[in-house]
């Protein structure tokens, strides 16, 4: 009873003590020796030492007994006590044949060091009880003292054949496994897993304990981490525990599961458990993160809340590991790490070899010390060796005696002794890694170098091979190029050498591991050391490659690529050409020197190269045209031009009349121009060869191009239809593969006739040239774009819909039709949907202003303005810059203004107000904020009061309106705001003939009675109304709103309508019709500030101060806490529902304004 009490998650102090009471009063009484020695069993495992052996002691007067003298011996042992008089109460019990009396002498001498005497007393006890299974585990046990790997396995197979169930048996030949054979570990774990779910699938105790021990001897086993995490999230549902979620989330760390980590982390803090990988669980979750600033000040925390955690190694390694981040220094590192080894073997002092001194050992921990102390170490093997190296040698040389099964640590401790230059000791680790464990491919790569400089090149290539038959993913590894390319060097295979390490260049880069428990990855340094070998190859090259062989012109121009490409080396890249130039003074040379000259930016050099180069090959086409370009390129225009002009009357090369068209008119020569491109077109105005035609072709396209300069849309169009019907002529002569070519021609000839008509307003007949274009080149996506644009503009949303789905097919990630699917959506208000096609864009790229304005507008609705934040911000952190963008002032305007901040708007939009694209929206906002600056209701009560300051701002806010105003030009189809906008002005000045003018104009607006035209002008007449004391007619106008359908569009101008209405109804004491027109507005605009604040009105009325709180809260929180009234009005409801704590601090927040 005590112990099932004492084991619950809470437990009932109160029947504790009643339950103790009761024990201490039964001992007390005359009880059968066999009732005694049960209590005193009992109260043994439950571990209270000194009762048991009062009750024992009772019961052994009466009755002479092995297992009460075993009994006896055991609480001994339990009490500190190994006297002689322990040991003869065993051996009395073994000498009765009674079993456990072996066990108990094994424990003495175990404790005593006595490892062969051990052995010889489980060999005695097996030997007489044969189908004993604890002798079998117990002898296994005394091979594990004397470190006899092999016969413990035989013993535990002996074990099994007795009982195959057993899973203590299978769990320590799992430990034999992991740390002796160093193979068969799946199948192990595998058969203990079943043992464990037949005999012991409910204790969860036993369970945690498997995992624990597994877990710092499996150095990120993945096999063995998978199988400790599913016997803790066992135990776990059998009883949650924290030392359970510690040991869940040490495993997580192990398997780098960052979100694992964090959760359990997170879950530890709430809780009281002891152990130190929970104390430091959120610094290991942010040093996994890479956040090493917050974790240094997490670490700091622990560190003073949790005195204690300092006799933790794990701690001293996390210490270790910010140090090293932050300063960088080895010494720190060293102490650091030392004082975590200290703390190791100072557990480990005394102890004698078995599963609890593994455990202790943690190889894990001290496998990811090594790794670290390998960050300091040297590239190359050094003599005399560095420190750190003799530091880790000697910490894995301490593990591999113990367990020489892990391989990993084999692997690691060669290749620390290769960098030793023991090459000896750095083979005998080889050996025995691979004799563990053959698919272990670094270790063949290791062999592999380590052969090669021994000279052994044979040797080394079949290593590489076997290395890569175990694992292909190999020869995706600069490592693996490398050792490739010394094999090829040492055959004196230059070429497949260089060939070997370009391709390692060209490996892709993998991103930066932000896990800063992990060791630095060493793919920059193999990446390195490529660069350095392919150069000294390519040297190598230089100095066996003489002149006059075949491979010398490559060789040097491989040498240049590199130089360029890779060391960023100009002078070296021309050097290699120069040489080239010495050993063969060709046109070709020169042309090469030329065109390197041109890759460094160095025209005027390139200009003389070429020129000798066409002084020795004076027709070469290409030629000519590299030295035209090299002139454009030197800004020398008129030597460009004189050039191509003497260059295509000498040759008649049709290639430099169209090079010189196109100069003139970059330079705007355009009479030359039309004159240089209108002579062949008449001279031969009906090509009938297909190189002719398709030259024709450019050169309408060149002319119409010209035209549109000039503005003579009609020849423009003359010159393109041109263009079309011989390019058409062309596709049907053609009929190669060279016809795709020409279709694509074809096609972009028609979007140009498609780009003049809808210049000019002609969409009908650019639809079909885009349809036509389209026949021509079926996936072309600027095609599909542009016709789906030019729907948009007509109002077309479906076939625009359609056109996107199609470029959408074709490239998924496509941003334009992304935008456009958005804003069809936006536009047809369905916002949500709409969202996520904005969201997806702004993730790709957060500067999307377009995207983003959207973005704050919707979740402004949908009443999630924390995210609207949150891609502001991101678009901050893509560009520092961006606050000087219009467009993101723009948005940040927009944001301002949702949230109740008419200045910072205000600001914000003026940034805006002088961009081409940004600036007239902006404008239009900026003359809405002036005309009602604190979004207040323009209702009943206006012009009902005496003048004041109030009406000076009034009249301020609406000059500048004006002003603003007058910015504005008259713009095709965008009327319509711009009056709506000047009478709203109108409306705003208070005097009475403007507010009839613009009263007749808005109604005029509206249209007829049975509909409504423009909401906008609906509520400038019900504000006019207003203002001149005609509510009822005000009224009767805004009902004609109340069922109007929703748009985005006309969005804010109905929800002002339907505010404005509330505030009637308020005033004529209609709650029921308010809170009506209040429900209809938060389901379109959740965050509707002015409708939180009127329903918390209508509830303060009702005196239901409780919810009147609810919607003051909502209200306070859309405004940020930045507006008195609000936050008065929360304050007064909180003192009404007796939250003072709360009152006072809003009252304190309102006082501080």
């Amino acid at each position: 009873m005590k112990w099932a009490h004492s084991i619950a998650e809470n437990p009932d102090r109160v029947s504790l003590q009643e339950i103790e009471s009761a024990i201490t009063s039964k001992s007390k009484q005359e009880l059968e020796d066999a009732n005694l020695a049960s209590a005193a069993e009992v109260l043994y495992f439950f571990g209270d030492s000194n009762k048991a052996k009062g009750l024992l002691e009772k019961a052994m007067k009466k009755v002479d007994s092995p297992k009460y003298d075993c009994l006896m011996g055991w609480i001994d042992l339990a009490q500190g006590r190994d006297q002689r008089s322990t040991q003869q109460l065993f051996e009395s019990a073994s000498s009765k044949g009674y079993p456990d009396g072996y066990v108990g002498r094994s424990r003495i001498l175990q404790a005593r060091h006595a490892a062969g005497e051990m052995k010889a007393v489980t060999k005695e006890l097996t030997t007489a009880i044969y189908y004993f299974v604890p002798g079998h585990i117990e002898r296994a046990r005394s091979a594990l003292v004397n470190r006899e790997w092999n016969a413990a396995a035989d013993v535990l197979g002996n074990a099994l054949m007795n009982e195959g169930e057993n899973a203590m048996a299978h769990f320590l030949l799992t430990i034999c496994m992991i740390c002796s054979t160093g193979s068969k570990i799946d199948s192990s774990i595998g058969e203990l897993q079943s043992a464990l779910d037949q005999t012991e699938k409910e204790n969860h105790v036993l369970l945690h304990r498997i995992a624990a021990y597994l877990l710092p001897l499996c150095i990120r086993h993945s096999i063995v981490l998978t199988f400790c995490r599913n016997l803790l999230n066992q135990a776990n549902q059998l009883s949650r525990k924290a030392i359970y979620l510690a040991e869940e989330m040490r495993v997580a760390i192990a398997m780098g599961d960052v979100k694992e980590v964090d959760a359990k982390a997170r879950q530890l803090m709430e809780m009281d458990v002891a152990d130190p990988y929970a104390a430091l669980g959120m610094t290991i979750s942010l040093l996994m993160k890479g956040k090493l600033n917050d974790a240094k000040v997490q670490f700091e925390f622990v560190t003073e809340a949790h005195r204690g955690i300092q006799s933790s190694p794990i701690y001293y390694f996390i210490s270790a590991i910010i140090s090293k981040q932050k300063k960088n220094s080895y010494e720190d590192f060293r102490d650091q790490t030392q004082n975590a080894l200290d703390l190791i073997q100072s557990r480990l002092q005394g102890q004698s070899f078995g599963v609890d001194y593994l455990k202790d050992m943690d190889a894990d921990l001290q496998h990811s010390i090594s790794s670290h102390l390998l960050d300091y170490a040297p590239l190359v093997p050094t003599k005399p060796p560095a420190d750190c190296l003799k530091r880790v040698d000697k910490i894995l040389g301490g593990i591999i005696d113990s367990c020489p099964g892990l391989y990993e640590v084999a692997f690691l401790l060669a290749r620390i002794r290769y960098l030793m230059c023991d090459n000896e000791g750095a083979d005998q680790m080889l050996d025995l890694c691979l004799q563990k464990n053959e698919a272990v491919a670094d270790a063949w790569l290791l062999k592999a170098q380590m052969k090669i400089d021994k000279g052994l090149v044979q040797d080394a290539d079949a290593s590489l091979n076997t290395g890569l038959n175990f694992n292909f993913a190999l020869k995706q590894t600069s490592f693996y190029h490398l050792i490739k390319a010394k094999v090829f060097k040492k055959k004196d295979e230059l070429d497949k050498a260089v060939e070997v390490l370009k391709a390692a260049l060209k490996l892709p880069q993998k991103e930066r591991n932000i896990n800063l428990l992990l060791q630095k990855e060493a793919t920059d340094v193999h990446r390195i050391a490529v660069q350095l070998e392919l150069i000294d190859a390519l040297q190598m090259m230089k100095n066996t490659i003489q002149p006059n062989q075949p491979n010398f012109q490559m060789a040097r121009m491989k040498m240049a690529e590199i130089y360029l490409e890779h060391k960023k080396d100009k002078r070296m890249f021309t050097q290699c050409y120069r040489e080239l130039l010495k050993s063969a003074q060709t046109a070709s040379v020169y042309a090469l020197l030329g065109d390197a000259y041109m890759n460094v930016q160095e025209p005027e050099k390139a200009i003389e190269m070429y020129e000798m180069a066409l002084k020795m090959q004076n027709k070469d086409p290409k030629l000519t045209e590299k030295i035209g370009e090299a002139y454009v390129q030197c800004h020398l225009y008129t030597k460009a031009v004189n050039f191509y002009e003497a260059t295509m009357n000498s040759t008649k090369d049709k290639r430099m009349r169209l090079k010189l068209a196109e100069l003139l008119l970059k330079l705007g020569n355009l009479e030359k121009c039309e004159k240089v491109l209108r002579q062949p077109l008449d001279e031969d105005p009906n090509p009938i060869d297909a190189a002719t035609i398709a030259t024709h072709v450019q050169y309408l396209q060149l002319l119409a191009t010209l035209h549109r300069e000039k503005s003579q849309w009609q020849e423009a169009f003359d010159s393109l239809t041109k263009a079309k019907n011989l390019q058409l002529r062309l596709i049907q002569k053609s009929e190669s593969p060279s016809s795709i070519q020409a279709k694509k021609e074809a096609a972009k000839i028609c979007c140009s006739l498609a780009e003049l008509y809808s210049s000019k307003r002609d969409s009908g007949k650019a639809v079909e040239l885009y349809k036509e274009a389209l026949t021509y080149s079926e996936t072309d996506i600027k095609i599909h774009l542009a016709l789906a644009n030019i729907y948009l503009a007509t109002n077309k949303l479906q076939l625009c819909n359609q056109q996107c789905q199609v470029v959408l097919s074709i490239e998924r990630d496509n941003d334009e039709a992304t935008l456009m699917m958005a804003d069809l959506l936006y536009l047809k208000n369905e916002g949500e949907q709409a969202m996520v096609h904005f969201s997806q864009l702004l993730n790709r790229f957060p500067n999307h202003y377009h995207a983003l304005a959207r973005c704050i507008e919707l979740y402004w609705r949908c009443g999630d303005v924390e995210a609207a934040e949150k891609y502001l911000k991101k678009a901050l952190e893509a560009n520092p810059r961006a606050t000087i963008d219009a467009g993101y002032n723009y948005c940040k305007g927009l944001h301002e203004w949702y949230s109740g901040e008419p200045n910072a708007a205000l600001q914000a939009f003026n940034r805006a107000r002088r961009d081409l694209d940004w600036g007239e929206k902006a404008i239009y906002n900026m003359i809405e904020i002036c005309l009602n600056p604190d979004n207040e209701i323009i209702g009943r009560d206006m012009g009902e009061h005496e003048e004041g300051p109030e009406d000076t701002d009034r009249a301020m806010g609406t000059k500048t309106a004006e002003k603003f105003l007058k910015e504005l030009r008259y713009k095709p189809g965008l009327e319509m705001r711009y009056n709506l906008m000047e009478n709203f002005i109108m409306v705003a000045s208070r005097n009475k003939n403007d507010i009839n003018v613009a009263l007749n104009n808005l109604l005029s607006m509206i249209g007829p009675e049975d509909s409504v035209q423009n909401v906008g002008a609906l509520l400038g007449a019900a504000r006019a109304y207003l203002l001149q004391k005609q509510v009822p007619k005000a009224k009767a106008i805004l009902k004609r709103v109340i069922s109007h359908p929703w748009s985005i569009a006309n969005a804010d101008y109905l929800e002002k309508c339907w505010l404005l209405l509330t505030d009637l109804y308020i005033s004529q004491s209609k709650p029921e019709q308010a809170a009506g027109v209040l429900r209809t507005i938060l389901q379109h605009n959740q965050s509707s500030l002015k409708a939180y604040e009127y329903f918390g009105y209508l509830k303060e009325k009702e005196q239901k101060f409780d919810e009147a709180v609810v919607y003051y809260e909502e209200a306070w929180k859309l405004c940020k806490r930045r507006m008195p009234a609000i936050g008065y009005k929360l304050a007064y409801n909180y003192l009404k529902c007796r939250r003072m704590f709360d009152c006072i601090e809003v009252c304190q927040k309102v006082l501080d304004m």
